[in-house]
């Protein structure tokens, strides 16, 4: 049926047939392919602005010493000392609350701020333990926050809530 045609028509359907399929492939791949690097290079300049927001927070400054009132501070004669000051409020308080430390590691002070400490902590128990807990933590003496704190649920019903959190306090030198 093709033979029919002419060399002209012939050359003419053939242009005609490729730019239907450039048409085609320009819907099928093409357009789709841009829509999704457009969404992804928005979803990333998201991102980078809240890692950048989260990189500021990080790097805001302690405030100075000067500010804390001084009863706020843990005294200790030094580092390990007052590590162990604040191990001891930290447990008291689980005791207190009838919450279960799981872990808790204190992590190296940073070089523009010595005094403070900083303590990754893990606990366990009901959620009025954990409440309980925060409160004693956060309003006792000496100064203790918590910096961070997630709960994650139980899986089971009637297991206990965990709690994992980073908790800051001042220590300053006995004398």
């Amino acid at each position: 049926m093709i033979s029919a045609f002419s060399p002209l028509t012939r050359r003419v359907l053939a242009v005609g047939l490729l730019v239907l399929a450039l048409l085609l492939l320009l819907q099928l791949v093409v357009v789709p392919l841009f829509t999704i690097i457009g969404a992804q290079r928005d979803e990333l300049a998201t991102l980078r602005g809240r890692v950048a927001h989260l990189k500021a927070v990080d790097r805001q400054a302690v405030p100075p010493l000067s500010t804390i009132p001084p009863h706020s501070t843990i005294r200790a004669a030094g580092a390990a000392a007052a590590q162990q000051r604040l191990r001891l409020a930290i447990g008291q308080a689980a005791t207190a609350a009838s919450v279960e430390i799981h872990g808790l590691m204190f992590r190296p002070s940073a070089a523009d701020a010595p005094q403070l400490m900083r303590v990754e902590i893990n606990i366990s128990g009901p959620e009025e333990g954990l409440l309980r807990f925060a409160q004693m933590i956060e309003q006792g003496d000496p100064l203790i926050r918590f910096e961070r704190w997630t709960l994650q649920a139980p899986a089971t019903p009637g297991q206990p809530i965990i709690l994992s959190g980073r908790i800051a306090a001042v220590w300053e030198h006995e004398g």
